[in-house]
């Protein structure tokens, strides 16, 4: 997958294709009728507490990550797709999204 440096083109003609991602940035105001969100390991819950697990360093760690998911979770209108890897680090997060209703989906690979 690549980064769109266009969101017009994005949205308009490679969003279709599931080829290409779209960051908190390019999709902040846009709402979608269905949005796939990947849930990614980067913020999860630990012993009971949201924890963060990311590569740059931000001055208010807990409250970035937080708005980012805010703003990616927040953009379908009649429903999204969380994918959320089965890693370790998930298994709490995971449980957590079943216990307040989530469906799970089961997804076979090729």
């Amino acid at each position: 997958m690549r980064a769109k440096a266009s969101s017009a083109s994005f949205f308009v003609l490679e969003c279709k294709k599931l080829e290409s991602i779209a960051t908190e940035f390019v999709c902040q105001g846009l709402e979608l009728n269905t949005s796939v969100v990947f849930f990614g390991g980067d913020y999860f819950i630990e012993n009971g507490t949201w924890s963060t697990y990311i590569n740059k360093t931000y001055k208010y760690e807990q409250q970035m990550m937080q708005n980012i998911y805010r703003v990616l979770l927040s953009r379908g209108r009649i429903g999204m797709i969380l994918f959320i890897p089965e890693i370790e680090r998930n298994r709490e997060t995971i449980q957590f999204l079943r216990d307040i209703g989530l469906k799970r989906i089961r997804c076979q690979w090729n």
